[in-house]
């Protein structure tokens, strides 16, 4: 890794918001979303970006994924789809 020092987070750094992410709307099978990102750390040799991200409400077509993604949900709720056994599951804020 490139540093060394402990990155501390906020679910609504400085500035965040401010600027919204373009997006495709090939990607989403709802309408175009409003949705904002900010870096905290990015490794691109080690394929690792951190950050937060939110979204409004949002139906993304499912397919494959271009990296391994973890998830703290801080407010709403997500539900996932499992592609291959349909089921979904909800997940919410603490768990």
């Amino acid at each position: 890794m490139t540093s060394t020092k402990i990155i501390k987070f906020s679910p609504s750094p400085e500035g965040f918001g401010q600027t919204h992410d373009e997006l495709s709307s090939g990607d989403f099978a709802s309408d175009l979303p409003i949705q904002n990102t900010h870096s905290y750390f990015e490794d691109p040799e080690a394929g690792l970006y951190i950050g937060v991200w939110d979204t409004t409400k949002m139906s993304e077509i499912a397919g494959p994924y271009g990296c391994d993604e973890f998830m703290l949900i801080l407010e709403g709720e997500a539900l996932i789809r499992n592609c291959k056994t349909e089921q979904v599951e909800s997940v919410k804020p603490g768990e």
